[in-house]
């Protein structure tokens, strides 16, 4: 008889800030549930989230470091309402990751990691593999002017949310024969008060954009989990727990598809 091979897993983990936190709670459940993941892309804090458990393979060790003080103080300086204009102090988003990541490199990782990037220069897509982890993070998550952009010869680096905010892609042209995304951007909520300064509606304005074209990136997905976060800003960093249980919730829902499509 011959034996059934088994389907290669990609997991791409969508941008959304804050709500990042969703995605140690999709790691969680698929670790519990022992579904193995042979790719992982992220984009933005996907790519922070997933360059943690790329190196680990331990959602347990990836939840810790979220929870950390030093990821709280990274987001507590994006979300300071007094912040309009002025580029925050990188100082410490520069810590959290050598502390966490150090010099390490994409060879490194247990899981090959896709670190996603946006090209100033020609707008698109680039899916950092090679070199160390903590410059393909930190270009992922370059946001100006909150986050100055990487430089790369003739080009800088932005966010990756900006050409790809659920990096699927990039799974695909791996191997993964399945692939599993996780798009934050979905559940949209508006609060007013919450956005009537300048700074709040500016991040929002581009949060909107973000949101279309998340929609586009993530529909090539064999299995689409979006955790209920829409309501969830920058201000709301003691809401890591509640946004990782939303994760682990929207997850639970998905365990049947994602079964189906593994054909379990």
């Amino acid at each position: 008889m011959k034996r059934k091979v088994r389907l290669k897993i990609g997991l791409a983990l969508g941008s959304g800030g804050l709500k990042g936190f969703a995605h140690v709670g999709v790691l969680k459940i698929l670790e519990k549930n022992k579904i193995p993941i042979d790719y992982i892309s992220g984009s933005s804090i996907g790519a922070v989230i997933g360059s943690l458990y790329a190196l680990s393979g331990d959602a347990k060790k990836v939840e810790e470091a979220a929870l950390s003080k030093d990821l709280e103080q990274i987001f507590s300086l994006v979300g300071n309402p007094i912040i309009d204009s002025a580029m925050i102090d990188e100082t410490q988003v520069h810590a959290f990751l050598k502390k966490y990541i150090g010099t390490a490199k994409f060879s490194d990782t247990k899981i090959p990691f896709f670190a996603t990037a946006t090209s100033a220069k020609t707008g698109e897509p680039v899916y950092l593999n090679s070199g160390t982890l903590f410059r393909g993070v930190r270009a992922s998550m370059a946001i100006p002017p909150l986050f100055s952009p990487l430089k790369v010869k003739n080009d800088l680096l932005l966010d990756g949310a900006y050409s790809d905010p659920v990096p699927v892609r990039c799974l695909r042209q791996a191997g993964a024969d399945i692939v599993i995304a996780i798009n934050l951007e979905n559940d949209y909520v508006f609060q007013w008060k919450r956005y009537r300064n300048v700074y709040g509606l500016s991040l929002r304005s581009v949060s909107i954009f973000i949101r279309s074209l998340a929609t586009l990136s993530a529909q090539s997905a064999d299995v689409l989990i979006e955790p209920s976060v829409g309501g969830i800003g920058w201000q709301d960093i003691g809401k890591a727990k509640i946004i990782i249980a939303k994760g682990e919730k929207a997850t639970k829902f998905a365990l049947g598809k994602i079964k189906e499509v593994l054909g379990e």
